[in-house]
């Protein structure tokens, strides 16, 4: 089993990744030196720090769960909030992936947005293929997409056949397509590309886009505001707001049976609400997270469709929650295993990892548009990767790391059923060092879906530093 620890480095909670899991513990970092705290003596330090008041220790190892993100960092208060009280009280699990916002006066008039990364670097060049550019044919002679086989896209374009359960969304103009689309600063570390993306921002500035979009919208500083399923945080998520998470909604409780229910909770409730300070403020904001996505618990899910894979049942968790009328404003899911550096498998081999892939997202976007219902009108869905892949292929029949990629954007109020951003070609010429070059910063994607959809007043303090274009992906 593999089993990601706790660093804690000044005000930094920081996953540490190891392959030993009998090494349970937590590092904290006081006045200068590190303490290594594990079993008995972890639990007692840490109930001591909670009645001393000190929030940033109150995070136990089981509160993060397994798979947390290896060397990357949560900020203390972003995952205080949720994931220490959780911890404390006793909430289920908490591993990280979605972010939901707390109900404003303007929440019903914004969408709810819905962030999916596909970990590993997804190759945008087969999703949405240039099957009219023969420098493609001629960089990958046995990876090419033709037009025989791929679905139409306009544009010299054909999605991958394994994208059918989109078509209909496609030709219904619900899904857009921005090709030549990444960050600008080109890496090929996808640990350093996927913390660029999601923070968006300055090396000093520790929040993520979607966390300071929160913090421009509301000031409500409820814990449902960003809750997390998974196993990894959402970087882009984190911010100034507390954070729960859990792996579903039916985990989303106190634990206890049933039958002593009562009296754990007013034991609880007492026992926190005595203690003062910040640990009767968490604890007060997990009681209220746990009233609040009560009726998503007795709302049943609606499984049909959705692929039987993490991803699938992700989205069959947030589609749950919108149903049942929780406050959700944005949501993240991760949909992993895009580092295809060998045997992608040709379009029509069943078991191919790339056609695995593609079909995987496509179902499961399809069968949420299904299960959300009316929803949809209010709701939009962006594709992310923390870069493309080569344009040719190497030598194990896959493809390495490269520059340029592709987003799909989805929802009732997209600008769909064609594919946007200036393609740059991929005449030697044109590429960058070898990859597709980005022609559209994903900033402006993302950007005008928060401008237009989520009506965030200042773009700036979401994206600092970066001047917008708006490229028209979104009404």
């Amino acid at each position: 089993m593999i089993t990601d620890h706790l660093w804690r480095l000044d005000d930094d909670i920081v996953p540490v990744h190891t392959h030993d899991d009998r090494e349970i513990l937590v590092r904290r970092t006081t006045t200068g030196s590190t303490d290594v705290l594990g079993g008995a003596r972890e639990a007692s330090e840490i109930a001591c720090d909670h009645a001393c008041g000190d929030t940033a220790l109150g995070l136990a190892a089981e509160a993060l769960g397994e798979g947390g993100q290896a060397g990357g960092r949560v900020g203390r208060r972003a995952v205080l909030g949720g994931l220490a009280a959780l911890g404390a009280l006793g909430a289920v699990s908490s591993r990280p992936r979605y972010a939901f916002a707390a109900p404003s006066a303007a929440t019903t008039r914004r969408d709810t947005l819905i962030v999916v990364f596909l970990r590993g670097a997804s190759d945008g060049l087969q999703m949405v293929a240039p099957v009219d550019d023969a420098d493609y044919r001629r960089a990958r002679p046995r990876l090419a997409l033709s037009g025989d086989v791929t679905l139409p896209a306009g544009g010299g374009f054909g999605f991958h056949p394994a994208m059918a359960p989109l078509m209909p969304l496609w030709q219904s103009k619900q899904v857009a397509v921005v090709h030549a689309v990444g960050n600008p600063d080109a890496t090929r570390s996808h640990f350093d590309a996927q913390l660029d993306m999601e923070r968006a921002a300055p090396v000093g500035v520790r929040s993520g886009w979607l966390g300071r979009h929160l913090a421009a919208t509301s000031r409500r500083t409820d814990l449902v505001r960003a809750v997390t399923i998974g196993d990894r945080a959402s970087v882009a998520a984190g911010g100034s707001f507390p954070t729960a998470s859990m792996d579903d909604v039916q985990s989303f409780d106190i634990s206890g049976w049933s039958g002593y229910r009562r009296s754990i909770d007013a034991t609880l409730r007492g026992m926190y609400g005595r203690a003062g300070g910040s640990l009767a403020r968490d604890a007060s904001r997990t009681f209220s997270a746990v009233g609040a996505l009560a009726r998503a618990r007795a709302t049943a899910p609606r499984p049909t469709g959705y692929p039987d894979d993490p991803f699938g049942k992700g989205m069959a968790e947030i589609a749950r929650m919108m149903r049942a009328g929780a406050p959700v404003e944005a949501a993240c899911i991760d949909h992993r295993d895009w580092d295809l550096h060998r045997d992608h498998g040709a379009p029509d081999e069943e078991w191919g990892p790339m056609r695995r892939n593609v079909d995987s997202l496509a179902r499961g976007i399809a069968a949420f548009r299904a299960d959300i219902g009316d929803l949809w009108g209010r709701t939009t869905i962006v594709t992310m990767s923390e870069f493309g892949r080569r344009v040719e292929e190497n030598s194990t029949g896959g493809t390495d790391h490269g520059h340029g990629n592709v987003m799909l954007v989805a929802g009732g109020n997209v600008a769909g059923g064609r594919v946007h951003g200036r393609w740059p070609g991929l005449a030697a010429s044109a590429l960058h060092d070898g990859d597709l070059a980005v022609t559209t910063d994903y900033r402006d994607v993302v950007g005008e879906i928060l401008t237009k959809r989520l009506a965030t007043p200042k773009l700036a303090s979401v994206f600092p530093g970066h001047t917008h274009r708006p490229i028209g992906i979104v009404r």
